[in-house]
């Protein structure tokens, strides 16, 4: 998760590409694969990409995976995707559904969440999800479809 926000796309698809391949990993798999998705959807590797947010669906979710936010998270690598593939219009609409879902998300206590994912003593808290911080992230995400593909890189 930190790798992927400081802009290192290539090591957080690698990483969370290697905890992915453990079975039984102890890790929230659904949000690993959204997370991996958007690195690689950063990079260009669309079809990956879209691998990733497919496979995502068949992934169980329990209450340490944030499920309220998955949807939001899904549709911003949606996004992404479709802004490489140069669809502004589906890009600024699965854009604006994921800062909707966060800015829902920003309004409620991030109680709930943490007692959820501390409650499930099956898997580690790898890192708090900041609706505030995630919401800015689409939000820069948007402002820049008209002047740049998403940090996409050819």
């Amino acid at each position: 998760r930190v790798l992927l926000r400081a802009g290192r796309y290539e090591d957080a698809a690698t990483l969370l590409d290697s905890a992915l391949q453990v079975e039984n990993a102890s890790i929230s798999r659904p949000l690993a694969r959204l997370q991996r998705a958007e690195a690689l959807a950063r990079l260009g590797r669309l079809d990956d990409a879209k691998t990733e947010v497919a496979a995502t669906a068949l992934e169980p979710v329990g209450p340490a995976d944030w499920p309220d936010t998955l949807v939001a998270r899904m549709s911003s690598v949606r996004g992404l995707i479709a802004a490489a593939e140069g669809n502004v219009a589906v890009a600024r609409r699965q854009l604006q559904h994921a800062a909707g879902g966060w800015r829902r998300r920003v309004g409620q206590s991030d109680a709930t969440g943490s007692t959820a994912a501390l409650a499930d003593l099956g898997r580690p808290v790898i890192g708090q999800i900041s609706p505030a911080d995630e919401l800015n992230t689409v939000l820069a995400d948007l402002a820049s479809l008209d002047t740049t593909r998403l940090d996409t890189k050819e």
